[in-house]
């Protein structure tokens, strides 16, 4: 009897609770990411498009479109890791991550409409 409720306390003890991945996962978002995620459910994503060099890892989230597997690549960025800035394509403030200094159209320069407020400050 001891040695079997020792086994399902072992057991108890290795099950990974799903909730703590995905807030695991989150963390690792940047606040505006993680707002980007909550308000642009379920067209905003944090696996974006797949790239090499330093495109690949620059761009945080991106969308805004019905399912991940429609990215259209680089320019679907929704918000950047630190030391990159969105440079606009699209009206809803949508485009490249390229590095801080460098973008032509900036998103606070830009007329676009974003869909959450934090990206106009990042």
């Amino acid at each position: 009897m001891n040695i079997l409720l020792a086994i399902m306390m072992a057991c108890s003890t290795d099950k990974v609770d799903s909730q703590d991945i995905e807030e695991a996962e989150e963390s690792s978002l940047s606040e505006c990411g993680q707002l980007v995620m909550e308000e642009g459910e379920p067209t905003a994503f944090d696996e974006c498009f797949e790239s090499e060099g330093a495109v690949a890892f620059s761009c945080e989230t991106c969308g805004y479109y019905p399912d991940v597997s429609m990215s259209q690549g680089a320019f679907d960025c929704i918000t950047c890791f630190e030391g990159y800035e969105i440079d606009v394509v699209f009206g809803d403030c949508t485009g490249y991550c390229v590095p801080v200094g460098t973008a032509v159209e900036p998103v606070y320069m830009s007329q676009c409409e974003q869909v959450t407020d934090c990206v106009r400050e990042q």
